[in-house]
């Protein structure tokens, strides 16, 4: 939700927190599709594409420009700042999918797993309109199933190391996780403030569209 374009064209490379954007799909394929592949779309280079998935880009970009002002997000990020310094804000997006996975009863009654095994096949059948460099990794973001991973201490240590290897070691992000369960209370508290905000806003931003 945060600052992907700092890895979007500099590094080639993804901010991983795809988790939040695709529950915010409205279970629509079309709409998960456009949500996943949104930060790899520039500008408005996107009209030859389905209607849905237009729309899963627009809402993508939506979502990040509510999240990017919200005064909760701009508070956690400061909690991880002194140590990951213009990469916090992606820390913070990568720690919030990792705490809707473990506040996922709160928000909706849908499996978790089921979900996110759903979201996979449906990428699989539309991979011909998913940018090539996603394509190069979601096999591997199946195979490891990085999302549902997210909502453990391990996995998410992971995927900062990976993050890490991706920026090329331009700061340590081996030490996030410790950060966070330091702070996690805290963290948990603001995040289940404000992604209630964020559900409101997005089914408004929907409201608004129809």
């Amino acid at each position: 939700m945060l600052n992907s374009k700092i890895f979007r064209f500099q590094h080639k490379t993804i901010s991983l927190n795809f988790l939040a954007h695709i529950f915010l799909s409205d279970h629509s394929p079309e709409v998960m599709i456009g949500n996943f592949i949104a930060d790899f779309v520039r500008g408005n280079h996107y009209q030859h594409l389905p209607s849905g998935v237009i729309k899963g880009i627009r809402l993508h970009r939506a979502i990040d420009d509510f999240t990017d002002t919200h005064e909760i997000v701009k508070k956690d990020i400061k909690i991880f700042q002194p140590y990951f310094s213009r990469y916090s804000g992606i820390v913070v997006d990568i720690v919030y999918d990792h705490l809707l996975l473990n506040n996922w009863e709160k928000y909706t009654n849908l499996d978790k797993e089921e979900f996110i095994q759903e979201f996979y096949q449906i990428i699989d059948k539309n991979l011909s309109i998913v940018p090539e460099h996603l394509v190069e990794v979601f096999p591997k973001m199946k195979s490891q199933n990085w999302l549902l991973n997210y909502g453990n201490f391990d996995g998410l240590a992971r995927t900062f190391v990976g993050m890490e290897s991706r920026i090329g070691g331009k700061v340590d992000l081996s030490t996030a996780v410790n950060v966070l369960k330091d702070n996690y209370v805290e963290i948990e508290n603001d995040f289940n403030n404000f992604f209630p905000d964020l559900i409101d806003h997005v089914e408004h931003y929907r409201m608004i569209l129809n």
